[in-house]
C-alpha cells in the first residue's frame, strides 16, 4: 500500500499530536484575555493576527534572521547547498526552484 492509501490515518495522528499544543495555547489565550478585563477581545485580535503574521513565508524569514541571526550562506558553502538543492528537486521530482 503506497503513502496515499494512509494520507486520513496520517492527517488523524498529525491532529492527535497536536491537540495538547493547541488547548495549552487557549488556555494561555484565555488566562491573558481574562487579565486584559474588558479588552479581551483586543488580546484574542492580536494574537491571531501575530499567528497569521508570523505564517507568512516573508515575515517568518526576517523573524528568522533577527532572532537567531541567520544569514545565506555564500561563496563556496553557498554553492555546495545550491547543489544539494537541485540534487534533491531532482531526486524527489520537484519542479526546480520550489526548495528553499
Amino acid at each position: 500500500m503506497g503513502f496515499t492509501g494512509q494520507r486520513g490515518h496520517y492527517g488523524a495522528w498529525r491532529l492527535l499530536c497536536a491537540v495538547p499544543a493547541m488547548l495549552t495555547s487557549a488556555v494561555q489565550v484565555a488566562i491573558v484575555s481574562a487579565l486584559l478585563g474588558r479588552y479581551a477581545v483586543f488580546g484574542l485580535v492580536g494574537w491571531l493576527l501575530v499567528g497569521f503574521v508570523l505564517l507568512a513565508p516573508g515575515a517568518e524569514r526576517a523573524t528568522v534572521q533577527a532572532v537567531y541571526r541567520f544569514r545565506a550562506p555564500e561563496g563556496a558553502a553557498g554553492e555546495w547547498l545550491e547543489s544539494l538543492r537541485e540534487w534533491a528537486e531532482h531526486r524527489c521530482r520537484v519542479p526546480p526552484g520550489r526548495l528553499d
